[in-house]
């Protein structure tokens, strides 16, 4: 899935720029779930981000058939083996045209190239 040069350029700049992993179909389907899950509507009509979106795969399905996607675990694979936990989700609901880089923010006993951050956008339909 990822070339050498990819993987060497992971190794040396500590990133990649995002791919496609997902079908349009599949990622609009994870998008309508995230936003009817972890989105709640205020009586004003404005939007907050509900507390549910902090490890989602524990609570609904789509998350975890999300961090279980076989094209993200095999790119994830490439870059650190085949040992892989997923530790922490959390679900960043961004306006479109936002950009966010989430660094490793650190686990006891897990050095940042043993970590990967893997980031999933849906566009509007």
């Amino acid at each position: 899935m990822l070339t050498q040069a990819e993987i060497s350029a992971y190794k040396r700049d500590g990133y990649l720029p995002g791919r496609p992993l997902l079908s349009a179909e599949e990622a609009g389907r994870l998008k309508d779930e995230c936003l009817r899950t972890c989105l709640h509507e205020r009586k004003d009509g404005t939007h907050r981000q509900a507390s549910n979106r902090v490890k989602p795969y524990l609570l609904f399905r789509w998350a975890a058939d999300l961090v279980r996607t076989p094209a993200i675990l095999d790119a994830v694979e490439a870059l650190i083996g085949p040992d892989i936990l997923v530790f922490h989700t959390t679900v960043w609901l961004k306006e479109p045209g936002r950009t966010c880089t989430q660094p490793f923010s650190g686990v006891e006993g897990v050095s940042a190239a043993q970590a990967v951050t893997c980031s999933k956008g849906a566009r509007p339909k």
